[in-house]
C-alpha cells in the first residue's frame, strides 16, 4: 500500500476494482468514502480549537462553517467556565433562557449555538471541536483522512464501489 496523494489512491483504487470502466467514477467514491468518514470518524486529529465572542443580549452565534460535533466549550474568563450541553428539551426547560448574566450552558439549534442564561457583555469563547475536513481533488492532493488513516479512506472508497 504505497499511495500518499490523491492520484495514487485513485490508481490504488483501480487497481483493486480491476475495471477500467469504473475509471471515471473513482472521484465519486472517494467523496462519498469522505462524506461517511466526516459523519462517522472522530480521532484527534480531526480537532480543532477556535474562539468566537459573544455580544451583550444576544444568546446565539454561528457555528462555525466545517463544525461536525463539540468537544469542550468554554468562556475565556479567570478562573475558566466550562459551559454545559443540554438537549433543546432540557436547555428550554432548565436553563434560566430569558435571564441575563455569565452564560453556563448551551444547545445547538440548527446553525447555532444558543446560551442561557442570555450573555450580560461580551465573553470569549474557546471551542474544541471536530471539524469537517478539506475534500481531496486534483488541486488538493492530500488531506488529513488520507495522511492519518489512508487504510480506511482506500476501504471505504471501495466500500461505496461495491454496490
Amino acid at each position: 500500500m504505497a499511495f500518499t496523494n490523491y492520484s495514487d489512491l485513485k490508481t490504488e483504487i483501480a487497481n483493486y476494482l480491476g475495471r477500467d470502466d469504473l475509471t471515471s467514477q473513482i472521484p465519486t467514491f472517494v467523496r462519498l468514502a469522505e462524506e461517511r468518514l466526516r459523519r462517522d470518524l472522530r480521532i484527534r486529529q480531526m480537532l480543532k480549537v477556535a474562539t468566537a465572542n459573544t455580544v451583550a443580549d444576544d444568546s446565539t452565534i454561528s457555528l462555525p462553517a466545517d463544525f461536525i460535533a463539540m468537544k469542550d466549550l468554554h468562556l475565556d474568563t479567570t478562573p475558566v467556565r466550562v459551559l454545559q450541553f443540554q438537549n433543546t428539551s432540557n436547555f428550554f426547560r432548565n436553563a434560566r433562557v430569558t435571564e441575563k448574566g455569565v452564560p453556563t450552558m448551551y444547545t445547538l439549534l440548527g446553525s447555532e449555538f444558543q446560551f442561557a442564561p442570555k450573555p450580560d457583555t461580551a465573553y470569549t469563547l474557546r471551542m474544541v471541536y471536530y471539524y469537517k475536513p478539506d475534500f481531496l481533488s486534483d488541486s488538493n492532493s492530500s488531506n488529513l483522512f488520507l495522511a492519518n488513516c489512508p487504510d480506511l479512506l482506500l476501504y471505504s472508497a471501495l466500500a461505496e464501489a461495491e454496490p
